[in-house]
């Protein structure tokens, strides 16, 4: 099948989950651009495509085809970045960044202190499968691609570098092509304008700047009661 919209570069969001990715989505499809984000992404499996190292089913998609901007898993998922830009040279890229220590204050509310997700890709991109493997193997019930079988929150440390390392490697990787890579702090108020100018977009006056999957008095109280459960540090 043949991409069904070619006039329009596609927009890949590389920010890692909680750094800002549903916003960048809700501001593209604001502006007129065919949005892909997780719900698509999670009911056409495209991460676990990514994790089999199957690309092709993900770019023959008709879905994919029929969208222009994307975000969420799997885009910012370890090295996919170098895949896209091979394949998709005439792509633009979208790095958000936050302060690592709140980015992971942020995760760690968004599941309760559990990873987002399902365990065996969040395992495989945060570097944990040694340690679900031994939990399957202590509890041949579980199932895991279940959602939320890790706990976080005793992990701050190897979360941040892990980030750290991701932004660091985008940079690298467009070092040699920025024209291609736009570049911002989530919480400048100037990001969003910034962006539209970045992609070749009239900036709607009437469309806010969003803030989207703020968090919640609800997702503070799951946070609390794992952190009770398991008298582990609080993230914050």
């Amino acid at each position: 099948m043949q991409d069904e919209h070619p006039e329009r570069p596609r927009v890949f969001c590389l920010s890692m989950q909680r750094s800002g990715t549903t916003s960048v989505g809700d501001w593209l499809e604001a502006h007129g651009f065919r949005r892909a984000g997780w719900p698509l992404s999670f009911r056409m499996g495209w991460t676990r495509a990514w994790m089999n190292d199957d690309y092709e089913a993900i770019f023959s998609c008709p879905e994919f085809l029929q969208r222009d901007a994307f975000e969420d898993d799997p885009w910012w998922c370890p090295g996919f970045h170098r895949v896209l830009a091979a394949r998709f040279p005439e792509a633009k890229f979208v790095l958000l960044t936050r302060d690592p220590g709140l980015w992971f204050q942020s995760l760690c509310h968004h599941s309760g202190g559990l990873n987002p997700g399902q365990t065996d890709i969040h395992a495989r991109i945060f570097g944990r499968t040694s340690e679900l493997e031994a939990m399957i193997a202590s509890r041949p019930d579980l199932d895991p691609t279940a959602f939320n079988l890790l706990s976080i929150t005793e992990h701050a440390d190897h979360y941040q570098a892990v980030y750290r390392r991701h932004v660091a490697d985008v940079r690298s990787s467009f070092a040699t092509m920025p024209q291609q890579l736009f570049t911002g702090e989530l919480d400048s108020p100037s990001t969003f304008d910034e962006l539209c100018r970045f992609l070749g977009v009239a900036r709607n006056p009437a469309v806010p700047i969003p803030h989207a999957n703020r968090r919640t008095p609800e997702m503070a109280r799951r946070l609390r009661d794992h952190l009770d459960a398991r008298k582990a540090p609080q993230c914050g």
